[in-house]
């Protein structure tokens, strides 16, 4: 199996909150407006979330409300929009949905992990001993 990098730094500070570079993109233009580091979650089945002041700053536009349940059982409305990402090393542009939040982090679900590895025939790896992240060929 030949292994991808998915950016330069393959190393985790903190294993058990794995994080991947992603670059949000001015869909008009495909401009880059804002690289920032995501936390992968697992348990989190949509693309992806960002905080209210993120959306702010990238002037995105709210299309519709979508209903979550939290990890503490209770359930919001919460407002998605629209952005173009890339993520990591790989080159393809991702229209996604984008959940917005008043978290403060960034939230790299698993819609968006399934769509990289499908469309690059590749799997998603996490090696706690060695505290590696990675994509690999299948």
């Amino acid at each position: 199996m030949k292994n991808i990098p998915i950016n330069q730094d393959q190393t985790l500070t903190d294993p058990l909150h794995p994080q991947l570079i992603i670059h949000l993109l001015e869909p008009n233009e495909k401009l880059e407006k804002l690289k920032i580091k995501s936390l992968i979650d697992t348990g989190f089945d949509e693309y992806l979330a960002i905080p209210d002041f993120v959306a702010k700053s990238l002037n995105l536009v709210e299309k519709s409300l979508i209903q979550v349940n939290l990890g503490d059982g209770s359930c919001n409305n919460l407002p998605v929009a629209e952005i173009l990402i890339k993520v990591g090393g790989f080159e393809q542009e991702i229209l996604v949905d984008v959940i917005i939040t008043q978290d403060e982090e960034v939230i790299l679900g698993t819609k968006i992990l399934e769509v990289l590895c499908r469309e690059n025939q590749v799997k998603f790896c996490l090696d706690f001993i060695n505290s590696k992240i990675g994509f690999e060929k299948v």
